[in-house]
């Protein structure tokens, strides 16, 4: 997280109900750190690392890119982590 510039990553979706499967993909909002920019290849390459690392597909959603449906059911069934809380 840190060397893609990230201040936070949050859990959300079927991962962090009970619905969550073997074959379910894995949910993260990425929030990068002041200042700083997630452009195209900073989220391709966390992308690539993150289905290595969970061994699934990822969907990444960007921070102020969610609609505001979506960005409130993340902020109350997120799970923060990396990062502040909020």
């Amino acid at each position: 997280a840190r060397r893609h510039g990230l201040r936070r990553i949050v859990a959300f979706g079927s991962v962090t109900r009970t619905d969550f499967r073997p074959d379910s993909d894995l949910d993260l909002l990425v929030e990068p750190a002041p200042g700083r920019h997630l452009g195209l290849r900073q989220r391709v390459e966390f992308l690539a690392e993150a289905e290595q690392l969970f061994e699934r597909d990822v969907d990444l959603v960007a921070h102020g890119e969610a609609r505001p449906s979506v960005a409130d059911r993340i902020e109350q069934e997120g799970v923060v982590l990396y990062g502040p809380a909020a």
